[in-house]
């Protein structure tokens, strides 16, 4: 499945069969009860063990699955907010989101700061 900015799901309303809760593991990874398609929600927490096993924090996860409705209510308030150039920069459209396939989660590490902002790179976790 290939979805972008310029490449549309089909069909628009596009909602994954398999979502499911992220499983925290006993790490609390998920403290929003975000879901994933199940394939990507075991992935998430095997990542998650794996950078707290080498000591580069706690991964959470900040946003994952969109519906729709979701991702326009976001694509709308970041175009208000920026207008139409730089608020597509940082969301998709409906329909164009990789949030919404259940399979692209957004990520920060408990304590580091930078939460869903490019600065995150340079936090510990974000390096590993």
């Amino acid at each position: 499945m290939v979805v972008n900015k310029v490449r549309p799901l089909n069909p628009l309303k596009y909602k994954p069969a398999d979502l499911v809760v992220v499983d925290s593991a006993g790490i609390n990874i998920n403290p929003y009860g975000r879901k994933m398609r199940k394939d990507a929600a075991d992935a998430a927490v095997e990542l998650a063990k794996a950078m707290n096993s080498v000591g580069k924090g706690r991964l959470i996860i900040q946003s994952a699955y969109r519906s729709y409705s979701e991702q326009l209510a976001v694509h709308d308030r970041q175009v208000s907010r920026y207008g139409l150039k730089d608020g597509e920069a940082l969301a998709a459209r409906a329909g164009y989101s990789e949030h919404q396939t259940g399979l692209a989660m957004d990520v920060s590490a408990r304590g580091q700061g930078c939460q869903i902002r490019v600065c995150f790179g340079e936090t510990k976790a974000g390096s590993w």
